[in-house]
């Protein structure tokens, strides 16, 4: 694990890390495809009514099913000498879904998309993904800086919430906060299709959400914040290792401070800065159904509604009973590892 994260640090582009703020964490790739020109389904017609929810599923997802498995038939061969990679304890090669998901996020292009999933492999097998468990991150899950939210949005997509005022660049781990960012993604991955290709007669009908939204508290946001290399594992990881998983993200209450950044930061970012909406609290709220926001962004009818120190708002990460519980569970499981 040490030396994974070495070659991390050595192999990384430091033009990706003037984007100093853990805003990036969540700006995953949004990929758009002009390869077929369709008319949205109703289902997503009216999920984008208002406020603007972004994107559900990764595009383009109207193929031709012949055009679709000639490009998953070459990505299979080119993973042919590549015996040893595998995702989830599954063979790579044998995974039509995901080897759909880099092909799309890659526009279809065979070449790129084989070179990003063999890169991803390595990389998980490298990090140990499939052993990460609270017990490594105990810390870190107990500052409640983030966590998957219980309920989904209205889109129906699960929601990744992080708090930055409570990081700080000076009581971090490194290996620790990549630990917790890489299982917070995995959780997120779990309560996510992977849709499978197209088939002959395959009926439009409505699937589960495959991209995820992504929530920054801003408020009170300093430059305590601008964590450097935090913030360069996750865009890091969001882009090669978890592409296109992210189809919206919203950046709540942003002070003056942020906002001046986010003005010299944003050309960076290209197309994939339209992924972030400034909101306000009550904005955000309207993403929920009622009742169901994350708890930081409750309003106080809700909040007495919940009562105090409900962790029940919470799907993974706050609260230092919650992350004990965890962590036990997993100790009990004999799941505990050194990485």
């Amino acid at each position: 694990m040490e030396r994974a994260m070495e070659g991390y640090r050595k192999e990384r582009k430091w033009a990706l890390c003037a984007i100093l703020t853990p805003c990036a964490a969540f700006v995953g790739a949004q990929v758009s495809c002009g390869f077929r020109e369709v008319a949205p389904k109703r289902a997503r017609i009216q999920r984008r009514a208002d406020p603007d929810l972004g994107s559900i599923y990764i595009e383009p997802m109207d193929v031709e099913p012949s055009f679709a498995w000639s490009r998953i038939a070459e990505v299979q061969q080119r993973l042919r000498s590549y015996t040893d990679l595998k995702y989830n304890q599954r063979p790579a090669v044998d995974n039509p879904a995901l080897l759909w998901w880099f092909l799309r996020d890659r526009r279809l292009d065979v070449n790129e998309a084989t070179e990003k999933l063999v890169k991803c492999l390595r990389w998980r097998r490298a990090f140990r993904v499939e052993y990460l468990g609270p017990d490594m991150f105990v810390k870190e899950l107990r500052s409640g800086k983030g966590y998957v939210h219980q309920h989904p949005d209205i889109a129906g997509r699960p929601v990744m919430v992080a708090i930055a005022r409570r990081h700080s660049i000076f009581h971090r781990e490194l290996l620790e906060s990549s630990r917790m960012c890489t299982w917070m993604l995995e959780t997120t991955l779990q309560k996510l299709s992977m849709l499978e290709p197209p088939r002959p007669g395959d009926s439009h009908q409505e699937m589960e959400p495959e991209q995820a939204l992504g929530i920054f508290d801003l408020r009170e946001f300093s430059p305590l914040q601008a964590d450097l290399e935090v913030a360069g594992f996750l865009i890091e990881v969001l882009y090669n290792y978890y592409p296109a998983r992210t189809g919206k993200v919203l950046l709540v209450g942003a002070p003056d401070l942020f906002k001046a950044f986010w003005d010299n930061i944003k050309p960076l970012l290209g197309r994939y800065s339209k992924l972030a909406d400034f909101v306000t609290v009550e904005e955000l709220r309207h993403y929920f159904h009622p009742g169901l926001e994350p708890p930081e962004f409750a309003s106080a009818s809700a909040t007495a509604r919940r009562g105090l120190g409900a962790l029940g708002g919470l799907g993974v990460g706050v609260g230092s009973l919650g992350a004990a519980v965890l962590a036990g569970c997993w100790a009990q499981r004999g799941r505990a590892r050194k990485i």
